[in-house]
């Protein structure tokens, strides 16, 4: 399928209107503004502020063990996570176009390790929320799914430590890694504001190599990461044409009858022959007929 701003893969644009696509939404979503909630390493800056150490805290190694250190000084990381990420004030126009797109196919699939409640107020209200660590039992799951926690629970819920993350991926019998694992097997997962550099998951996506399509909407889909990781990346320009791209892809698929004919019958007044469609008009004829 051509849009304005990028060419969509047809296993891709077929997964989801047959509602096998799960999209993984990751922090890169919640950054923009009015949400503005940093990125991890950014996150670890502001919690250090948060409770009043001062300076700039090591992360060089990853911000998941400076939380575990600070957390073991007993300064109340998990709380204050809840706190920055619950300050946020409202949702951002990719998480409206997100929740549009999932909206547009047979069932509402998000994933995502995000902590904010942005995504799910976007949504109706009976819409379902997973709540870490009650993820769904199957992989044919509907709603929303907080694979790390969000910030309706409790802020010990959360997984933000080093020994939360080990807990939630390297127990035996781990709901977390059960989780993932059927949804790789069964589902067409595209990630969407992720950067797919932490070494856990890293771990994970290599594990689901050749058992489901994996994708990912990417400003640079040249990174060599996304074919070691057998990720096919979807490029979009800039960062600012990823809600644009959505929300175009979602209006696509809830297009009616009416709404076709309207279209099909536009291209037939103003295009005297086929030299004359635009790359767009030449798409979709050729989607839908």
């Amino acid at each position: 399928m051509r849009l304005e701003h990028a060419e969509l893969p047809t296993g891709l644009v077929e997964a989801h209107k047959q509602g096998c696509l799960v999209l993984f939404v990751g922090a890169g979503v919640s950054l923009p503004a009015p949400s503005c909630i940093p990125l991890l390493d950014g996150l670890a800056h502001r919690v250090a502020d948060e409770l009043g150490l001062g300076g700039a805290p090591d992360v060089s190694s990853a911000p998941e063990e400076m939380f575990e250190e600070l957390e073991g000084r007993g300064l109340g990381v998990h709380a204050a996570v809840r706190r920055i990420v619950g300050e946020s004030p409202a949702p951002n126009d990719v998480h409206r176009a997100v929740d549009e797109l999932a909206q547009a196919g047979p069932a509402i699939r998000i994933v995502t390790t995000n902590y904010d409640r942005h995504l799910a107020a976007c949504l109706p209200q009976n819409v379902r929320v997973y709540e870490a660590p009650d993820l769904p039992g199957d992989e044919d799951f509907e709603g929303v799914v907080h694979l790390h926690g969000w910030v309706e629970q409790e802020p010990s819920r959360l997984v933000i430590t080093r020994s939360d993350f080990a807990e939630a991926y390297m127990q035996p019998l781990s709901p977390t890694l059960a989780f993932l694992h059927r949804m790789f097997a069964s589902s067409t997962v595209l990630f969407v504001g992720y950067s797919a550099d932490d070494t856990l998951m890293q771990y994970v996506l290599r594990a689901a190599r050749g058992r489901t399509d994996l994708l990912t909407l990417h400003p640079r889909p040249d990174d060599p990461k996304w074919k070691a990781l057998d990720i096919t990346p979807v490029g979009y320009g800039h960062h600012d044409n990823l809600p644009l791209l959505l929300s175009e892809w979602a209006q696509r698929a809830g297009t009616t009858r009416d709404q076709h004919v309207d279209w099909v019958t536009r291209i037939v007044t103003e295009c005297e022959s086929l030299d004359g469609l635009s790359d767009l008009d030449e798409s979709y004829l050729a989607d839908v007929i």
